[in-house]
């Protein structure tokens, strides 16, 4: 389970990786606002190994009790994202399923991040002033509504220990 909480918690403060399609214009005035995060949801896999023994998992989270705002500035392109949230985890390890609610005040999970965005195509790039840069796919973008999806897979290998794992999320955004 940890993990889990270390996978999502590296997603949510902004360090996976993903690529768009830069075929679709979004126009940037059209993202220079504030707006406020009224679904997010994450889902992946995970597979472990050790030697000969295979530990398959799969993992859906949702947020609830959201209260965040991100903000987007031009000239400069700057952002800043802030406010907490909790997430409703469902992991399914082996064929067992467990779900947990993990609340902001227990865990400290909340947006607390500023930095610079720049945004090609439907490709929007969001670096922090951390120095994490984050890719995500505009899927949506109206007056009123921002759709912001990405993906991530990690690998890696300790021993005889292999991992790697693919986390998919989506934000969804309404004007303030």
């Amino acid at each position: 389970m940890k993990t889990f909480k270390f996978l999502f918690l590296a997603l949510i403060t902004v360090s996976l990786y993903s690529c768009g399609n830069d075929d679709d214009a979004t126009d940037d005035n059209d993202l220079a606002e504030t707006w406020n995060l009224v679904a997010f949801t994450y889902e992946g896999t995970s597979v472990s190994t050790t030697g000969s023994d295979t530990i398959e998992s799969s993992f859906n989270g949702v947020g609830e009790n959201i209260n965040s705002t991100f903000t987007f500035e031009e000239n400069p392109n700057t952002f800043s994202a802030q406010g907490s949230y909790d997430i409703v985890l469902t992991t399914t390890i082996n064929g067992e399923a467990t779900t947990e609610t993990y609340t902001s005040s227990e865990s400290g999970l909340a947006f607390d991040e500023d930095g610079t965005w720049t945004l090609n195509g439907s490709t929007l790039t969001i670096a922090a002033n951390n120095g994490e840069i984050a890719n995500f796919e505009v899927t949506t973008l109206t007056d009123d509504v921002l759709v912001l999806q990405a993906s991530q897979e990690t690998s890696f290998e300790q021993g005889e220990t292999s991992q790697t794992s693919v986390i998919n999320v989506t934000y969804t955004f309404n004007d303030l």
